[in-house]
């Protein structure tokens, strides 16, 4: 697996209650300069081209008062004038045991890389926009997700994974960022109770042949909904790579097939990306989002991370994305 190692640029937040207190002590009087570098173990290069970093670490003690940088979209960070002594780097959201601890002497430039946890996740997206007839409708959509079997689609495909009920991976579930909403599965009568009387008719699952389980894994789920009373057929659609971005992007889907890999811990970005490709928006999720950048920019990593869980929680509430497993 290919290693990008990664430099980061400077923004200062506050960082209040999300972490302990790291004993550690500096000489003000001597300084040197400090560069990090985060690696990222599970992507390949030319996959980070289209996205943009901004990870975010946190300090322990602050430099210049400053606990938290954010890095800019190419990732680089440079503080200089650090002053001598020892320092935890820790990456937010991510388990401490990746943290990092360096000494910094006077007139020694230092260098740091810290590793990135790999972090993948499968999942469905639901166009509730224009999609078939029913998937408009909050409670259908839910309804569906409940239908659904994990267990059996890991089982039969043999994956490596384990079953996800969110869209909050493991290796971000950290500092705060826990206790989300999740979906629940349910037997097939009881979401026949729940879809009484609606009838789904001509829903397409859009996937692409580059993978072969992607074939597996929709024919369980096209199986599972088919032995619902209120769904009359389900056709899978199997495209070339190129085909099916370009249906995704211009949403020409009822539900489609989808994965995302980390390329850092900022779980805004994340969410915002995943936001996008349902095409959904409502005014509560259009604040949610604004909030939570905003707090971002004030230095507030408090109300950052609450508001993050908001919008996690409306992700789920609205039904707009299928959470299936994540990577092992």
């Amino acid at each position: 697996m290919k290693k990008i190692s990664i430099v980061f640029s400077i923004a200062c937040i506050t960082l209040v209650s999300l972490l302990s207190c790291v004993s550690l002590e500096s000489n003000p009087d001597s300084t040197s300069n400090l560069t990090i570098r985060m690696t990222i173990e599970s992507v390949a290069e030319e996959d980070l081209d289209d996205y943009d970093m901004n990870p975010i670490y946190v300090v322990t003690p602050s430099i210049h008062n400053k606990s938290v940088y954010i890095g800019d979209t190419t990732g680089v960070i440079e503080i200089e004038n650090v002053p001598e002594g020892s320092y935890n780097i820790h990456l937010l959201y991510t388990s401490d045991s990746k943290d990092k601890t360096i000494h910094i002497s006077s007139g020694n430039d230092s260098n740091v890389s810290i590793e990135f946890p790999k972090a993948m996740i499968y999942y469905y997206v639901i166009n509730s926009d224009t999609g078939a007839s029913g998937l408009e409708v909050v409670a259908h959509r839910s309804a569906l997700i409940k239908a659904l079997d994990r267990s059996d689609i890991i089982t039969t495909n043999a994956i490596s994974g384990t079953a996800a009920y969110n869209m909050i991976l493991p290796e971000i579930a950290h500092d705060g960022l826990t206790d989300v909403s999740e979906y629940t599965e349910s037997t097939i009568p009881e979401v026949n109770t729940l879809l009484s009387g609606t009838v789904f008719q001509d829903m397409e699952i859009l996937f692409n042949t580059d993978n072969n389980s992607n074939r597996s894994i929709a024919e369980i789920v096209e199986t599972r909904w088919e032995s619902l009373d209120s769904v009359s057929s389900i056709t899978l659609v199997e495209k070339s790579w190129n085909d099916y971005v370009s249906d995704s992007t211009n949403f020409n889907f009822d539900i489609r097939k989808a994965g995302w890999v980390l390329d850092s811990n900022n779980v805004l970005q994340y969410f915002q990306a995943i936001i996008e490709q349902s095409g959904y928006s409502d005014s509560t999720l259009t604040t949610l989002l604004t909030e939570a950048e905003d707090a971002l920019n004030e230095e507030n990593i408090t109300l950052h991370t609450s508001k993050l869980k908001e919008i996690h929680n409306h992700i789920i509430d609205k039904a707009l994305l299928i959470p299936i497993y994540y990577f092992d």
